[in-house]
């Protein structure tokens, strides 16, 4: 009888051990989104979160990727009843601290940062200021453009000055 006891104890502290341990997978909507787990770096998406915390503790969760805003959460391990410690629970006192679990899984969407300038493109060729001449035409185009917009000149001898001044033929 002795024997029994013994046997029905072992299961029921080993039935305990291992319902203490919950584990919930961390997904979001952008592939290899860095993930640190209260603040260590626990990998990229998706990540296994595997800890032994009792009820009601919560752990943080910060995700990160470049491109898009920082996200944080936490996950509380009140999420989902744990069966096996709840039965235990009426044998052993300590069990009562594993009762709940996580989900199965947390996913997370992230933002695009609006606010991040993209990487400076390179000019493939160095813009040159205007020579004399060209900021002689420019000048000359502006006032002849100023005559025709005051009724000084015709739309003819608009065209007619700016071809000259272009050297259009």
């Amino acid at each position: 009888m002795e024997y029994k006891k013994n046997i029905l104890a072992i299961i029921i502290a080993c039935l305990s051990l291992t319902s203490c341990i919950s584990s919930t997978v961390i997904q979001s909507n952008v592939p290899n989104a860095t993930v640190y787990i209260d603040g260590e770096h626990a990998g990229t998406t998706p990540v296994t979160m595997k800890n032994s915390k009792v009820v009601s503790t919560c752990t943080d969760i910060r995700l990160e990727k470049e491109g898009y805003e920082t996200l944080t959460s936490q996950i509380c391990r009140d999420e989902e009843i744990d069966v096996v410690p709840a039965i235990a629970g009426f044998c052993l006192t300590v069990p009562w601290l594993w009762v709940y679990k996580y989900n199965p899984s947390h996913y997370y969407e992230l933002k695009k940062n609006e606010n991040i300038i993209g990487p400076i493109k390179k000019k493939k060729e160095v813009e040159k200021s205007p020579s004399k001449e060209q900021k002689n035409k420019i000048e000359k185009l502006k006032e002849l453009k100023d005559l025709f917009d005051q009724g000084l000149i015709t739309e003819d001898e608009y065209k007619k000055a700016k071809a000259d001044i272009l050297e259009i033929k």
